[in-house]
């Protein structure tokens, strides 16, 4: 081998290696921009076919009962499979353990020239509808991996209640600039981000809409108060 060749430079022979790494990271990532943005122009604004009722009336604070609407997985995956697949790409999907016994469900979408896309989604159990302790886990599981290939694929939904209706404008979601806002306030407060969707209503935070955004930045804010309150209050626990 060339390496046990005393004639040969090892410091010369590990920077040709890095270099041709470097190049082919490089190529790499060309190959997946290119692909990514050929596949974007082929995916479809996809339906939200399933629905979680939690039937009609109003809760014990008096406010309506949730129907929400969302894309299923196996309906984002019968859409989007063979598209991804023309592209050169495959999304995939695994469990871990995570802290304060939740769970992490990591997605990944690889494509063929090498390089690959992560999104980790942590998840308490899903205990609404009665569900048992592995019902839940199953049901989160689901959840997460949807909300995952939701980011990976930046796929965009609708509801037939979003359409337009008799030429009037619907409300429109948030802006991205709004969204990195959102998303930037839950963090700091710490916020059940799966939870808070479900309080207002929608499947993910790009879907809250612009009538509604002073309302979740308010809830949020007010959120963040109280972890900043606890936290003065019991220092220890940061």
């Amino acid at each position: 081998m060339a390496a046990s060749d005393p004639r040969c430079d090892t410091g010369k022979m590990q920077a040709l290696l890095d270099m041709q790494e470097r190049i082919e990271d490089r190529d790499a990532q060309k190959a997946w921009t290119i692909a990514f943005n050929a596949m974007q122009g082929e995916l479809p604004t996809i339906d939200k076919d399933g629905k979680i009722d939690h039937g009609d009336g109003v809760t014990a604070k008096g406010n309506a009962r949730l129907k929400t609407r969302f894309s299923t997985f196996s309906n984002l995956m019968e859409v989007c499979k063979p598209i991804m697949h023309r592209h050169g790409f495959t999304l995939s999907s695994l469990i871990e353990p995570g802290s304060d016994g939740k769970i992490n469900v990591i997605s990944m979408l690889d494509h063929i020239a090498g390089k690959s896309r992560l999104s980790r989604f942590p998840m308490g159990a899903d205990a609404t509808g009665g569900k048992n302790n592995q019902q839940g886990w199953g049901s989160s599981q689901q959840y997460g991996m949807r909300y995952n290939m939701l980011a990976l694929l930046q796929i965009v939904t609708k509801a037939r209640e979003d359409v337009d209706n008799d030429g009037f404008k619907v409300d429109d979601p948030i802006t991205q600039v709004q969204l990195v806002e959102l998303i930037a306030l839950a963090d700091k407060a710490g916020a059940d981000k799966a939870k808070f969707c479900v309080v207002m209503n929608v499947e993910a935070f790009a879907d809250i809409r612009q009538s509604r955004f002073e309302e979740a930045k308010k809830q949020l804010n007010r959120k963040l108060a109280a972890k900043r309150k606890r936290d003065d209050t019991f220092p220890g626990d940061r």
